[in-house]
């Protein structure tokens, strides 16, 4: 007779098992490994402001603190850089004027003191 029929389980249902708190920590923090890997590929196939990247998170409704984490660390690692994606749109936008560039600057969130930054870095280069 083979005794394993006779083993009680512990849990009597799935439930029962993702209730633990050790099993509920474990499949919150493949969540966030996910969501990192997920969010940082975005960002690596494009160069977006920072606006747009908090955008992204919150319609994946990434959780606000865990939101920001993410945000510092994409920041520190320059894959967002409101100054560099100024610099990025005034040079693919050359036949527009001055002001319609700031203005859409402005709309996708890049604060003025960036986009003035930012023009004044690509006449210094130009300068060079």
């Amino acid at each position: 007779m083979n005794n394993n029929n006779n083993k009680e389980f512990k849990f009597k249902s799935i439930d029962d098992l993702l209730s633990l708190p050790e099993v509920k920590a474990e499949l919150e923090r493949q969540e966030s490994d996910d969501t990192r890997r997920k969010f940082f590929n975005f960002l690596l196939r494009r160069l977006v402001c920072k606006k747009r990247a908090e955008l992204w998170l919150k319609e994946k409704q990434v959780n606000n603190d865990y939101a920001e984490i993410l945000i510092e660390d994409a920041e520190s690692a320059g894959l967002i850089n409101d100054i560099e994606y100024a610099k990025g749109f005034i040079l693919g936008h050359e036949r527009w004027d001055e002001r319609r560039i700031r203005f859409e600057l402005y709309k996708r969130g890049v604060s003025g003191n960036d986009i003035d930054d930012a023009f004044y870095e690509l006449e210094d280069e130009n300068l060079n």
